[in-house]
């Protein structure tokens, strides 16, 4: 279902309409004597108004070359007629679907006669003109452009035109006006002022002074007014009959600013001073009201923060307010609220529900430049948190090998990586091991940090040995490596594979988080709430903490709201290091007494130690069986002294590319021809005999799986698991082509 609105320009020489069948009946003249030498300018502006206001949205299709499987998103247009060229008409027709028809009709009852042209609304008899004159058959109509205003958060000039049409006698003015005293919209909230205004709304009258329903009073309105007034105190019960008897006379915007008290006028005069550009006496007058509880005071205070015509003064108010503000679909609020979930700051961090307030943006926004906006804060806000791609992305093996075997140490840890790929396997680290251990030798700071973190772990050939762990990460943490740092700070702090030292401890971690480590400035943070080893500042763990959120979509759980910390001191330290301010210059600003850090010690002789591969196992005994420990036999016994220089090893053996054979692929190849010309015999003849070729062709291509795995470094039964699945295509097809042979003889199968 769908509702019909008229647009149209006031043709020359036409009378003027004076009621809204006049109004409807124009539109069809106006098209029919439209002169094709008069241009419609007027009209033509409006409808770019509009385009701008809700879009026609085509979304490409996929492919995306293919523009026959575009979508057309219409929003909130049943057809695609806003789309269409008008020409040289003068009038325009438009249908709006049934859920969206208060919000289009309300804004273009405004927006039209400002543009120059006629709007009409025939289903429920409204029209308003060009000239301002407004015909409509029911009290809501009369009201659609003061509703305009107060969708469009202009509350004070909602107010002022409801009250000009309640004195005329307009009961849905009585009514929205009640509901801006009961929801504080422009005025205070007042309940009292709230149920006199919906009683004379809902055809109350006055019965020995006592307000009461009338016989024109709606039945489930009469009570639930009745249960409102029961709700009010004594006091309130008699200020609500008392303006009930006034609220019909002569002066209703005197009676109702008389009614509500000094907080409603001094924040109309706040506004006075808004409108004429005074912001700062304005924010001065508004922030009494607000800490008050005034709530029109508050919002009108968030929204000038928002928009940044004011600042705040008190941190804990600014995200209560705007919050307030932004559930009135405010824009300005809005985009000052998902700032402060990005910032993290006021609240804790929160990405996702940021995205949520650009999507509703981009859905409603009012402008294309509101929206504009949003998808490009979107997009942004997509990017936090996304994978930073694949363990290893780079040269090939054929490239690095050489540069490798020259002594390349930085082409040797690229291509550990690739033999790697993130996987720590047996076959793997035979590989990439032998690499890792030469670019540790050759000083380089990640190969360094991976074989401590081998040694740490005693995994595969590697012994245990926390010694030689600890000594490896303070050489890579030397080298600035922050990972490193960060274990080694671990390490000291705890006594691990060396003297425990928390002074050390804490330098490295320092170190760390100077290069925004996600794990060392949440542990700094910690040491900072806490007060270990240094002064305890609330403030310096907030601050980082929220650095540390920076680099996530949600904030942690140890967030402090504004309540328990200044926000507005981490703001300005945030702000330091934003400006390019070094981590720990603001950190020893902050505490200029604390201890200086004590010198770094050296890293025991192991500056550049080889490390010796792992001998390998002697060969067991003809027709003796294996042992089952033979891999941890032959692993050397862990060293106590790594301050003891160890003896060159055996030159490591040169690692040759592997290379790849051709069977594999050949053999899939086969057995997909073997497929092929099973189901041409099956065609020619019913009787063949194609068990045994599917079978053949199925292990031929399980075969040429199992291959290519194992050269991939796959261990055996992974490569044999990957193999399997190239039965089910077989299987399928055998399937089919047993089918399709019924349906080529048209015999029924059985």
């Amino acid at each position: 279902m769908s509702f019909i609105v008229q647009i149209w320009e006031q043709p020359d020489g036409f009378p003027k309409p004076t009621d809204v069948y006049a109004a409807c009946n124009q539109v069809e003249l106006a098209d029919e004597r439209a002169d094709p030498a008069r241009p419609n300018a007027r009209l033509r502006a409006f409808v770019e108004q509009i385009r701008e206001r809700w879009p026609i949205t085509i979304e490409p299709g996929f492919p995306r070359d293919d523009a026959s499987k575009a979508t057309t998103e219409l929003g909130v247009w049943k057809d695609d007629s806003l789309q269409q060229d008008i020409g040289r008409s003068p009038a325009l027709v438009l249908a709006i679907v049934t859920d969206k028809v208060d919000e289009v009709l309300t804004w273009m009852a405004e927006a039209g006669p400002l543009a120059g042209v006629n709007v009409a609304d025939p289903q429920n008899g409204s029209a308003w003109l060009a000239d301002g004159s407004v015909f409509a058959l029911n009290d809501e109509g009369a009201c659609a452009k003061a509703m305009a205003r107060h969708l469009a958060l202009d509350d004070r000039a909602a107010w002022e035109q409801f009250v000009e049409l309640a004195q005329g006698g307009n009961l849905a003015a009585f009514g929205h006006l009640g509901d801006m005293y009961g929801k504080a919209r422009f005025v205070g909230r007042d309940p009292a002022i709230a149920w006199a205004l919906h009683a004379v709304a809902n055809k109350w009258q006055a019965v020995q002074g006592v307000p009461a329903p009338s016989d024109a009073t709606d039945t489930t309105a009469a009570a639930t007014l009745a249960t409102l007034r029961d709700g009010l105190d004594a006091a309130a019960r008699a200020r609500a009959d008392a303006l009930f008897e006034r609220l019909r006379a002569p002066g209703l915007r005197g009676t109702l600013l008389a009614a509500a008290g000094e907080f409603d006028a001094r924040h109309v005069a706040a506004l006075d001073l808004i409108a004429r550009g005074d912001v700062a006496a304005a924010a001065m007058r508004l922030q009494p009201l607000a800490s008050r509880g005034h709530v029109p005071s508050q919002r009108a205070l968030a929204l000038l923060w928002a928009a940044g015509r004011a600042q705040p003064d008190d941190p804990r108010q600014e995200l209560a307010w705007i919050a307030a503000a932004a559930a009135l679909q405010a824009p300005d609020a809005l985009l000052a609220l998902a700032r402060l979930y990005e910032e993290g700051v006021l609240t804790r961090r929160n990405v996702p529900q940021a995205r949520q307030i650009h999507r509703r943006l981009i859905a409603h926004g009012a402008t294309s430049a509101l929206r504009d906006g949003s998808r490009a804060e979107l997009k942004r806000l997509l990017d936090i948190g996304r994978s930073r791609g694949p363990f290893w992305d780079g040269r090939s093996a054929a490239e690095l090998q050489p540069l490798a075997d020259a002594g390349d140490v930085e082409a040797m840890v690229e291509l550990a990586r690739n033999f790697e790929w993130g996987r720590v396997t047996e076959s793997a680290w035979d590989r990439a091991g032998p690499l890792w251990r030469r670019a540790c030798e050759g000083g380089h700071p990640e190969a360094q940090r991976r074989m401590a973190s081998m040694h740490s772990t005693g995994v595969l050939d590697v012994p245990k040995d926390d010694a030689r762990a600890t000594a490896l990460y303070r050489l890579a943490a030397l080298q600035g490596d922050r990972a490193a740092q960060f274990e080694l700070a671990k390490r000291l702090d705890t006594g691990l594979g060396a003297a425990r030292d928390r002074p050390q401890a804490f330098h490295w971690l320092e170190q760390a988080g100077r290069q925004k480590l996600p794990s060392a400035l949440r542990m700094m943070s910690v040491f900072y709430a806490r007060g270990d080893d240094h002064p305890k500042d609330p403030v310096a763990a907030q601050f980082l903490l929220v650095l540390h959120d920076r680099l996530w979509e949600r904030g942690s759980d140890d967030f402090k709201g504004p309540d328990e910390v200044d926000a507005t001191q981490v703001r300005r330290l945030l702000a330091e290091i934003d400006g390019g301010a070094d981590l720990l210059e603001v950190l020893q600003r902050r505490h200029p007494h604390r201890p200086p850090t004590p010198p770094v010690t050296p890293a025991d002789g192991l500056s550049l130690v080889p490390i010796a591969a792992p001998a390998a196992p002697a060969a067991p005994a003809a027709g003796s069986p294996p042992s089952s420990s033979s891999r941890e036999a032959a692993r050397p016994a862990p060293r106590r002294r790594p301050t003891v220089v160890e003896p060159e090893p055996e030159p490591e053996p040169v690692i040759e590319a592997p290379s790849r054979s051709p069977i594999g692929p050949i053999l899939i190849v086969v057995s997909f021809a073997m497929l092929a010309a099973v189901v041409a015999a099956l065609r020619v003849n019913a009787q063949a005999n194609i068990t045994v070729p599917w079978l053949i062709a199925s292990a031929l291509a399980a075969a040429g799986a199992y291959r290519i795995s194992r050269e991939n470094g796959q261990p055996t039964l992974v490569a044999a698991i990957e193999a399997v699945p190239m039965f089910v295509p077989f299987i399928g097809s055998a399937l089919a082509a047993r089918m399709l042979y019924f349906r080529w003889r048209r015999q029924p199968a059985g």
